[in-house]
């Protein structure tokens, strides 16, 4: 994914910064919109409408018009031309210090995880009668073929019985 690296509203043509003249309107419209009282999402909703995307197949969403608004750049700084006045963007700051930050829900508690415990090993019958009979072939030294498949039984078999609690 390409990232930008000049602002919206302005292109680089024969190595010089210049207005794109689509984007530095919608740009313009953006400021104009957040000073006659419009907010983030009723700007994005029109951007969205609009026929300007941002940046190819990447829709407008608020945090887009917010950073164009705070991007001191638009009125002429650091080499870009001036797209609005610097007494425009003064006023789309102060009011924007002058809204209130959006006070978000507080979240709920989170439950703490859930405690598992391991039950005391109490070995079933199958478990004992498998043991034997490991213990059994063993002693009559069995080729590995004949006692990995009663090793492999013992041990899912003492997986099966295994307890497990939860404290939650």
């Amino acid at each position: 994914m390409k990232s930008r690296h000049i602002p919206f509203g302005y292109r680089i043509r024969q190595g010089e910064i210049e207005l794109h003249p689509q984007e530095a309107e919608a740009a313009r419209q953006i400021f104009q919109a957040y000073l006659e009282g419009d907010g983030y999402t009723t700007i994005t909703r029109q951007l969205a409408d609009g026929d300007v995307p941002y940046r190819q197949n990447v829709a407008w969403n608020k945090h887009m018009v917010k950073r164009i608004l705070e991007n001191q750049r638009y009125c002429g700084e650091q080499g870009y031309p001036a797209l609005i006045s610097p007494a425009d963007f003064e006023a789309v700051a102060t009011k924007r210090a002058e809204k209130p930050q959006s006070v978000s829900r507080p979240k709920p508690p989170k439950a703490p995880p859930p405690v598992y415990r391991i039950l005391p090993y109490q070995p079933t019958a199958k478990v004992i009668r498998l043991t034997n009979e490991i213990n059994r072939a063993l002693e009559r030294r069995p080729k590995q073929e004949e006692i990995r498949p009663l090793i492999f039984n013992l041990a899912a078999e003492k997986y099966a019985s295994i307890g497990v609690t939860v404290n939650e």
